[in-house]
């Protein structure tokens, strides 16, 4: 990648930058939580702010594999993925820096900011202190202070304005150091900025973990090693493979009444489907979690706030002449709650608020079969949503529009955003109606069913051989050890590896992080082994 010249920051263009940074942890809905977050997507707007897009595309797409899988689980964020897009590119646009070195500072970049999210999670304990007070007084807007306004304005000081800080007065300095870097260091964090998607696609396999599934990641691995055919053709046959194993590789459960019977109800065992509360009323309150599940996701109690925020109309026409119970049912959903929200969040919201209109009529639902129901289904239905959204289809959908970002195209960063945005509304906006029409029935069948268990390796078939195809073309480690023959030189890779098995080093280093993950590694230990084993190798020669 050649070197593009540099240009002064504006304190506009600065400030501007620091907004993004900031939306991205605002987390509302799919649109910010994937746009502004991921790098193929926020570089869009760097490349606005500082006049040169397709500059930015290309530094936020070579940089995003490395993150297609991270999750912050338990609300820990092990790395700030918006900051590992937002900087570099900055530095490459507005400063002159070197891409390959600007791509490389991506981790610790994003490790460093990382700490910023740490301390925000931790201040949103007062917020809940905040809450549980207005909950007592029935001060329905200090619950929306406390859930939206106080965190928003929180990240104000504590994302904004640093990072708008750093990116003025510290982009110039590391541009600066950089330039002068001598070749060999160069090269080595050349080296780095190639291999760091590895780092990616070895967190996707770790998290479908299914190894009775690996070989669909060799068979896709070679299989673009070999044709060198493109991300879509990729994606094709991996869900022509996924759909063959899934129709044929595992026994129907005919007698069984899988996902697909139940999305086609349309009345349960009850005698009206709908009561007080009406369908308007569960979308409203699905709206409200779709669009701010995360806004206080903190240490002390994750989801707990946002939850009770989400059902608060609800409950209030529920309990709208008890006002004892009214705060109790508010108390109550305060609580610690945590699970994925397109999947599990939706569905559960939908039990949730089938069991609290109940208990309004006066039928025997003891308040805390309320909270055990909810603490019982938050950990599996996490795990169902983690595996088929966050694991498998937003990896995929991102890697799909990775190779268009390479050649500057803009579009592949709002693209890939539209279709995780038509997901996600269908996905939450049916099982939030499910989830009510089918009370507690819903969980059981669902989590009872086999067809569930063939849909997850469905998608763990598609993952893994789409991985296994994008990482062949994505990552990019290359031998440059010379065995001399005494004429000319042969390289080791292309004059004997590519003949052999094309692709062995680039195979060789996912494996090894796969292995360390799959142990019970930590992902930062193996996100700085690579940084620092690559650059190694890269000073000395051995990598190019």
């Amino acid at each position: 990648m050649k070197r593009i010249g540099g240009k002064d920051m504006t304190v506009l263009q600065s400030i501007l930058l620091g907004g993004c940074y900031w939306l991205s942890s605002i987390y509302l809905g799919t649109i910010t939580e994937s746009f502004f977050r991921f790098p193929l997507c926020n570089v869009l707007l760097v490349g606005l702010i500082l006049g040169d897009v397709p500059t930015a595309m290309i530094i936020g797409a070579t940089i995003m594999p490395a993150y297609l899988a991270f999750i912050n689980a338990g609300s820990v964020a092990p790395a700030d993925q918006a900051a590992a897009g937002i900087v570099p590119a900055t530095c490459v646009i507005a400063y002159g820096m070197n891409p390959d070195v600007a791509i490389a500072l991506a981790v610790p970049v994003s490790l460093l900011f990382a700490q910023l999210w740490t301390l925000n999670k931790s201040l949103y304990s007062f917020w809940y202190s905040f809450a549980d007070k207005c909950a007592e007084k029935l001060n329905f807007k200090g619950i929306t202070l406390a859930h939206i306004v106080f965190p928003a304005v929180q990240k104000i000081i504590t994302m904004w304005i640093p990072m708008s800080l750093i990116l003025y007065f510290g982009g110039s300095w590391l541009s600066n150091a950089a330039s002068v870097l001598p070749a060999t260091v160069t090269a080595g964090l050349g080296v780095v900025s190639k291999a760091m998607p590895a780092i990616g696609f070895a967190m996707v396999m770790k998290m479908i973990g299914r190894s009775d599934l690996m070989p669909f990641f060799f068979v896709g691995f070679f299989f673009v090693q070999y044709t060198q055919v493109g991300t879509m053709v990729v994606a094709i046959v991996a869900i022509f493979i996924a759909y063959l194993d899934y129709r044929y590789g595992t026994k129907d459960n005919n007698n069984e009444e899988g996902i697909f019977d139940l999305l086609k109800k349309r009345n349960d065992e009850r005698s009206e489907e709908y009561k007080v509360v009406t369908k308007k009323d569960i979308t409203t309150c699905y709206h409200r979690w779709w669009i701010t599940a995360f806004m206080s996701d903190g240490f002390e109690r994750m989801k707990g706030l946002c939850f009770a925020w989400s059902i608060l109309p609800i409950l209030r026409k529920v309990y709208k002449d008890k006002p004892d119970e009214l705060r109790k049912a508010i108390q109550r959903h305060l609580l610690f709650y945590n699970t994925e929200a397109s999947i599990g969040g939706t569905l559960i919201e939908g039990i949730v608020i089938s069991m609290e209109e109940q208990k309004a009529r006066g039928e025997d639902v003891p308040e805390e079969t309320v909270i055990n129901v909810k603490n019982a289904l938050m950990g599996p239905f996490a795990g169902i949503g983690d595996t088929i959204n966050l694991v498998n289809l937003r990896p995929l959908i991102l890697s799909l529009f990775v190779a268009y970002g390479l050649k500057g195209y803009w579009w592949a960063a709002v693209v890939p955003i539209l279709i995780l945005l038509a997901i996600t509304q269908f996905e939450g906006y049916n099982l939030v109606h499910l989830g009510y029409r089918l009370g507690t029935r819903a969980a059981s069948n669902l989590l009872q069913s086999g067809q569930i268990q063939k849909i997850i390796s469905f998608f763990g078939v598609l993952g893994l051989f789409a991985m296994g195809g994008m990482s062949a073309s994505m990552v990019k480690v290359t031998l440059g050890i010379m065995i001399p023959t005494g004429g000319t030189p042969l390289n080791l890779q292309t004059g004997l590896l590519d003949a052999i098995l094309p692709g062995i080093p680039v195979l060789v280093v996912i494996l090894l992080l796969y292995k360390y993950l799959k142990k019970g590694g930590k992902m930062l230990n193996a996100m700085l082994a690579l940084l620092v084993g690559t650059f190694i190798l890269g000073f000395l020669g051995i990598l190019v």
